[in-house]
């Protein structure tokens, strides 16, 4: 009869389910192996190759191959970003590349890009919009920054007019309440450095329209090309870190006020609707 039928649909309908579901966990668990796999075969030259190609997949356009059409697929790209520099980040820990004896000067040109690794994880964990979770992944962030900004601090790589904002940030790391015109003059740096940010930004971008328009050029037989080239590369790195370093002083204030925003609402919706004193619901 009629609900005999109906039946054996749903369960038609629902072994289909639990199929697809399976399969969707079987590729899911495959991908993850893969992942691995290629963590675990890639140097550090290739992991941090890997996480650019990513990053930008996310903040690319629509023109960009494997841009993200859905915040879903936007959050696995984010995840598999950081999965490529978290393990940079390890390597290179473990290589001892940076030493605290060491200063900026010290560093290989072409190992100066690494450097980056903590303020692009920093960056990434900052755009994990998903409810639940964005509190946690902002105060990851934050302490991805702060200890990009202390790396920075110690090897002499930030810019000396914001080596005490750095330091501030890195000890207190909150809005906390400061004299009038102590505000006046964190006020008077912030400016400052929205100033200098654009600047770097908008030479960066300079550099990068050279580099691409001259890339692949040979015509030039020159016996210092490539002495001059590494010079180039050189102040563009040093460039990066000065912006990256600029960035963070700016964002995370933003995103303390955000985390204690977050926090305060939790609790609201924690406590509940006020009470009387025999615990009933009212006014």
């Amino acid at each position: 009869d009629d609900r005999q039928a109906s039946k054996i649909a749903e369960s038609v309908a629902a072994i289909r389910i639990g199929a697809a579901s399976q399969k969707k966990t079987e590729t899911k668990l495959a991908t993850s192996q893969e992942m691995r796999a290629e963590l675990d075969s890639l140097p550090l030259s290739g992991l941090y190759a890997r996480s650019l190609e990513v990053y930008e997949q996310i903040h690319g356009n629509s023109d960009v191959e494997g841009c993200p059409d859905t915040p879903a697929e936007r959050d696995i790209l984010i995840d598999r970003a950081l999965a490529y520099l978290q393990r940079a980040d390890d390597v290179s820990d473990r290589a001892g590349l940076f030493s605290d004896n060491e200063t900026i000067e010290d560093v290989k040109t072409g190992d100066l890009k690494y450097i980056l690794i903590p303020s692009f994880v920093a960056e990434l964990l900052g755009e994990q919009m998903e409810t639940d979770l964005r509190a946690a992944a902002l105060k990851r962030s934050e302490e991805a920054y702060k200890r990009f900004l202390e790396r920075c601090v110690t090897m002499k790589a930030a810019p000396e007019s914001c080596v005490v904002a750095c330091r501030r940030v890195i000890v207190e790391g909150t809005n906390k309440a400061v004299p009038l015109q102590d505000a006046a003059t964190q006020r008077a740096e912030r400016i400052a450095r929205h100033r200098r940010e654009k600047e770097v930004g908008d030479k960066l971008k300079m550099m990068l329209d050279v580099s691409r328009k001259f890339a692949g050029d040979d015509s030039e037989e020159d016996n210092g090309k490539e002495c001059a080239d590494e010079a180039v590369v050189r102040e563009r790195a040093l460039l990066e870190i000065e912006h990256a370093v600029l960035k963070a002083l700016n964002e995370v204030p933003m995103m303390l006020q955000e985390i204690e925003m977050l926090e305060m609402r939790a609790k609201m919706a924690g406590a509940g609707p006020p009470r009387d004193a025999n615990g009933r619901v009212g006014p």
